[in-house]
């Protein structure tokens, strides 16, 4: 609407949730027949329509079985039995069922080492091998099999052998993953008082004196049942897992009217329990089997260490988690006409319950870099990373794991006021504000842990929930002091100056309270409660890869902390639209949008120079506060021509610019800041930054059958010909952008983390005129910065690659005795079997790169039967 923003004013992210009553009473309407209605439909898919995945090395790729199918059920009518009950005309129901019960192919290229250097043979690198103990070459660019760790032979097995030539991607995976869910979902309507809909003194919802029901009201309830099970792959197939989800959801609601205004009351209770598994929890103790030692032997935790290089493809495995959510819901929202005014205001209120539990790094997170047997950052091809994980050398180690259950809680409230004011017949303003307040979580047994830092960060020390630092003082049992001045106006227009123009406007500010759920999570995480630690090894004082994680220097080992007076983050937004009808069934249409973002997440390494560490007896911890901001504007136009003559198409273009210097937008994942000294130079284009945009549609009705051109006799030609409506979309994009990085780094990973430093940027060209697989950008702009210098490459300066897509339908509906309706669809997505690219490699020190590491799906065809009775 004009007030511009998600959510409205009635409730965050899409106003009344589960529908408005307006929804409700028309659809009770419908069903006040003795007769159930209702819907059933069936999508058909698989590798049998699809066409075969694009190999990017050129070479036959196995195309796996899969099979892809949707089945939904939908009744509804009076609630009665016939001859065992029958609540009469006012009640009804409606029941409707999901199912998935589908397979999907999941393919990935990887680079793995050759089998001579998982012998430890390196011969022809392009840097000599040097052994730490002596300080020697290896012979031959080769590693005694006596010198290669037991550590690493253990592991070696679960990084798979190269079944395809060369040495970069050389490993090709390609499976079937499965999903099985089911979705069921009953509401009950229930009217009371009368049910005359005269306007009277009611006001807009008038009915008499009782208002809109007479005096009455509506009531109704639903119970919502969510199951889903599917399996996850990686790109390594000794890394699997599964995920499991179930959900309850069961809202009522009541509404009446009275003194001509309409209440509406809603409470909602919401539980949902997930898990996520991998292959080896509760069944095989790797990291413990390998012989790492302070990793954590929880069965729960069992599975794969995280091994990461600079030249291949690292092994990471999915982390088991477990998470049940409970939340509780009440809304009251009121609904008032006076004169040329409607007025709406309510409040809401919420509480939640999440107990979890996940460990990140349970079974210990390690670097190799190849310092150890180069001294030096990994080039492509040298290796010397690889080289480093045989001799059992990592130049960092990390872990993360426990206190076990944590048990988050928090609570919010809403209220709004808004004001639709149609001031002339032509013009309408549309006034208002809400107000939010989101707590953010505690853990019940107050087990979260902050860093409290020193100005300057010269000095930190843990401060527990509730505790008293010597920097900051008095903390909150949350350690973030909650926001109370969430105040959002909004303000939007509607005005139609001639009868073919209309102009539209808006402006409004919506807050995020998303990011304070991973920030306790996070908390949580920290001694004394967790083990967490960050250990960097250094050619002096090498790490070993069985017991790194013993030999921690630091008396402070927390791994992460958070300004204390961390902001939600919040943006404005405000729009302008101008529409022009230019005939009865054609209309163009201009806008424009612009938001601004702030108090946005920022994520930082403050504890790190040029050698390593600053902060003496601290290890290395990623501090988040919430300084970013961000700007976006776009221009779009469009023109519509609606059906008419069996013809209807249009189309939408725009281009935008978005840019930000928030390296973690909405408090999840993100890249820490590469200079923690010069945050001005994060500043960058967005991650989601598409400059140029283009979706268009069409519908034609195909020129056979009745009423059409050819073809309209009754007849079977007609019966199986005649009827047929072919749609269309199309789609193209210019590419999102990418950041050329450093990986394996060793003053980056001697700092306690990796990828955050950028490459060298000498001012060439960046793209290139003919792009291909193996050169998608100018890769010579790009180069390895000095050791200890920052890169001087900005944030997302390599424009990725664009999309394009093209999907069509064909579709028609049936006349069967005893249904009203039985239509079949035929859907084919990339009907031209267009290669997409998707990812590129922009890993400076990489051996694939500005390669295109991934390409979208090949055409795929869908065929749906659906009826109605």
């Amino acid at each position: 609407g004009p007030g511009g923003g998600p959510g409205g004013f009635g409730g965050r992210g899409g106003g009344l949730r589960g529908g408005g009553l307006g929804d409700r009473i028309a659809f009770a309407n419908r069903l006040r027949s003795n007769q159930l209605r209702g819907q059933a439909s069936y999508q058909l898919g698989g590798s049998p329509l699809d066409a075969s995945p694009y190999s990017l090395t050129g070479r036959p790729t196995d195309k796996p079985s899969y099979l892809q199918q949707r089945i939904t059920a939908s009744v509804g009518g009076q609630f009665r039995i016939p001859h065992l009950f029958d609540l009469g005309p006012r009640t009804s129901f409606f029941l409707n069922y999901n199912g998935n019960h589908s397979s999907a192919a999941y393919n990935a290229y990887s680079t793995v080492p050759t089998d001579a250097e998982r012998a430890g043979t390196f011969t022809g690198s392009p840097v000599q091998l040097v052994d730490p103990l002596t300080g020697l070459p290896f012979a031959n660019d080769v590693i005694p099999a006596a010198r290669i760790s037991s550590s690493a032979s253990a592991l070696l097995p679960y990084i798979p052998h190269a079944n395809e030539p060369g040495t970069r991607q050389n490993f090709y995976y390609s499976t079937t993953n499965t999903t099985s869910s089911d979705d069921i979902n009953f509401r009950f309507i229930r009217q009371f008082g009368e049910q005359t809909q005269r306007r009277g003194r009611g006001g807009l919802f008038g009915g008499g004196r009782g208002g809109m029901f007479g005096g009455g009201a509506n009531v109704n309830f639903a119970v919502h049942f969510h199951r889903q099970e599917s399996t996850q792959s990686t790109p390594f197939p000794t890394a699997s897992g599964r995920t499991s989800q179930t959900g309850w959801d069961i809202p009522f609601g009541v509404a009446f009217s009275r003194w001509g205004i309409m209440n509406m009351v809603r409470g909602d209770y919401n539980l949902n329990r997930s898990a996520a598994t991998n292959a080896y929890a509760g069944v095989t103790d790797v990291a413990g089997a390998a012989g790492l030692e302070g990793v954590s032997a929880d069965p729960f935790d069992w599975g794969l260490p995280t091994l990461s290089f600079s030249g291949f493809t690292g092994l990471s495995d999915i982390a088991p988690s477990s998470r049940r959510a409970r939340t509780i819901s009440l809304s009251d929202m009121m609904i008032r006409s006076y004169k040329r005014h409607n007025f709406r205001w309510g409040f809401g209120y919420s509480d939640t319950r999440l107990d979890s539990r996940t460990d990140a790094m349970a079974n210990g997170s390690f670097v190799f870099t190849g310092l150890f047997t180069s001294g030096e950052t990994a080039t492509a091809g040298s290796g010397a990373d690889f080289a480093d994980f045989l001799l059992g050398l990592p130049q960092q180690a990390s872990v993360q794991y426990g206190p076990g259950t944590e048990r988050f809680r928090s609570h919010a409230v809403n209220a709004y006021f808004q004001d639709d004011w149609r001031a002339t017949p032509n013009f309408t303003l549309n006034v208002g504000v809400r107000y939010e307040y989101q707590s953010p979580y505690r853990e019940a047994d107050n087990r979260l842990v902050n860093l409290d830092v020193s100005p300057g960060f010269t000095a930190a020390v843990p401060v527990v929930a509730g505790g008293i630092g010597p920097y900051y003082g008095l903390y909150p049992l949350t350690l973030v002091n909650p926001e109370y001045g969430a105040f959002a106006p909004r303000v939007g227009l509607a005005w139609r100056p001639k009868p073919k123009w209309i102009v539209r406007g808006g402006y409004g500010i919506n807050y995020s309270s998303v990011p304070y759920l991973q920030i306790a999570q996070k908390l949580a995480g920290q001694p004394p409660f967790a083990t967490t630690d960050t250990i960097v090894g250094t050619t002096a004082s090498p790490l070993s890869l069985a017991n790194a994680l013993l030999t921690s220097p630091a008396a402070t080992t927390n791994n992460f902390g958070v300004d204390p007076n961390y902001r939600i983050g919040y943006v404005q937004l405000w729009n302008a639209d101008v529409q022009r009808d230019l005939t009865r069934t054609f209309n163009v249409g201009f806008s424009y949008i612009g938001t601004r973002g702030s108090s946005l997440d920022i994520l930082r390494a403050p504890n790190r120079g040029p050698d390593g560490t600053t902060i003496t007896g601290v290890a290395p911890f990623i501090w988040e506060s919430s300084g970013g901001i961000s700007t976006m504007h776009a221009v779009s136009a469009r023109a519509r021509k609606r059906l008419s003559m069996g013809f209807q198409v249009g189309g939408t273009y725009t281009y935008s610019k978005a840019f930000d210097n928030a390296s973690s937008l909405g408090g999840g994942g993100g890249v820490v800041a590469q200079n923690d000294k010069d945050l001005a130079a994060e500043w960058g284009p967005s991650n989601f930054d598409v400059r140029h945009r283009f979706t268009g549609d069409f519908s034609v009705e195909l020129p056979f059958g009745s009423d059409r051109r050819w073809l309209n006799r009754d007849g079977l030609a007609n019966e199986v010909f005649g009827g047929w409506m072919l749609n269309g979309t199309v789609s193209f994009a210019s590419g999102s952008p990418f950041t050329a990085r450093v990986a394996g780094a060793i003053s980056d990973v001697a700092s306690g983390v990796n990828g955050t430093l950028r490459a060298d940027y000498n001012g060439q060209p960046i793209a290139i005129a003919d792009p291909t697989l193996t050169g998608f950008f100018n890769t010579a702009a790009f180069s390895l910065p000095a050791p200890g210098t920052f890169g001087t490459a900005g944030r997302n300066t390599i424009v990725g690659p664009g999309t394009e897509t093209f999907n069509l339908a064909l579709m028609k509906n049936f006349t069967v005795r005893g249904l009203r309706t039985l239509s079949v669809r035929v859907q084919a997505n990339n009907v031209m079997n267009l290669v997409v690219w998707q990812s590129i490699d922009t890993t400076v020190n990489s051996p694939t790169f500005g390669h295109v590491t991934s390409v979208g799906q090949m055409r795929s065809v869908q065929i749906v039967l659906r009826a109605g009775f």
